[in-house]
């Protein structure tokens, strides 16, 4: 019987060293998994407000990077827009490495100097429309009579609150000639329902989800931004293009109409490597196909289009994943 006591105490402590290894194998792995997750690179993105398209494919696009490259973490930042990403981009120490941009913001601080401004381009996008939205029952038939309205021009540092004030420039309606309101697009279609603004302005590709979903609750009418004032800024802005929205694209809007647009682009900061640029890069044309479903736009991107009239010189990552596909 003492034989088999015995017998059974060394086997019991035989099993120990086995039983202790394998707790230890066991917090190696968690301590490395942790070290793995804790040392993943962080891209920040620069966007718009949530329910726009720049947030949609922001959202989007940052799954599918985290998906395509290894050891990446992408943080989708809701901002007010292109004026603010500009700035969040290139400061000294950059609160986004990643941004969507307007190419008359980014054309803007190009032409203030002649020095790199710590950012190039990935690709060009799709060409938003500067849409004025007014009551069908306003009695506001065009521009000129929005003097002494009280208008919204989007929300400060946006990159509509831009176009705006230089539309309404352009047909001499200066500041202080109408009461002005920086409201985001859902605050101004509500205040449109209500009442309390007579105008908004809404740059982005159409449709536009806020602007459909206020003309299911109010008649609403687009203004054409044509004629000699249109003009005018197509040839001082080479950024500006001329654009048609077509009849039907809202509820009640029963006529085309003519306004300017603006492309978008997707940019990097130099802090970001040119291998990590190219992969994002070639993450972004894989998804051409879920990309296109990402925004309201009829839109797919194409890596010739993409490289055309951009205000800025292309990342070296971008350009190298370009020159490799004798994109020219």
């Amino acid at each position: 019987m003492k034989a088999q006591v015995k017998e059974h105490r060394r086997r019991h402590l035989r099993r120990k060293p086995v039983r202790v290894l394998s707790v230890i194998v066991v917090f190696v792995l968690a301590a490395l998994t942790a070290a793995c997750s804790g040392n993943a690179k962080e891209i920040r993105m620069g966007t718009a407000r949530i329910g726009g398209n720049y947030y949609s494919f922001g959202i989007t696009f940052a799954q599918f990077l985290m998906d395509d490259i290894r050891g990446v973490d992408v943080q989708v930042k809701a901002t007010t827009g292109s004026g603010a990403n500009l700035r969040m981009i290139t400061q000294k120490e950059p609160e986004i490495e990643l941004a969507l941009l307007q190419a008359d913001v980014i054309s803007e601080l190009a032409d203030k100097s002649d020095s790199s401004p710590g950012f190039g381009a990935i690709a060009g996008l799709y060409t938003e429309a500067v849409q004025l939205v007014v009551r069908a029952d306003s009695g506001i038939r065009e521009v000129s009579d929005l003097a002494g309205r009280v208008i919204s021009v989007g929300e400060a540092e946006s990159g509509t609150e831009k176009n705006a004030l230089m539309v309404l420039s352009a047909y001499g309606i200066d500041p202080g000639t109408y009461t002005c309101r920086n409201l985001n697009y859902a605050g101004a279609a509500h205040a449109m329902e209500d009442g309390s603004i007579d105008a908004f302005f809404c740059t982005m590709g159409t449709p536009a989800t806020v602007i459909g979903a206020l003309a299911k609750k109010v008649p609403i009418s687009l203004l054409d931004i044509s004629g000699e004032e249109a003009e005018a800024i197509l040839d001082t802005y080479s950024f500006f293009s001329s654009y048609t929205i077509p009849a039907g694209t809202y509820t009640g809007l029963n006529r085309d109409v003519k306004t300017i647009g603006v492309k978008s682009v997707l940019v990097a900061s130099d802090t970001l490597s040119a291998g990590v640029v190219k992969k994002i890069t070639q993450s972004f044309f894989d998804h051409a196909g879920e990309l296109r479903y990402a925004v309201t736009v009829d839109y797919k991107p194409n890596p010739a289009e993409a490289v055309k009239d951009l205000p800025i010189a292309l990342h070296e990552g971008a350009r190298a994943w370009y020159k490799e596909n004798k994109i020219q």
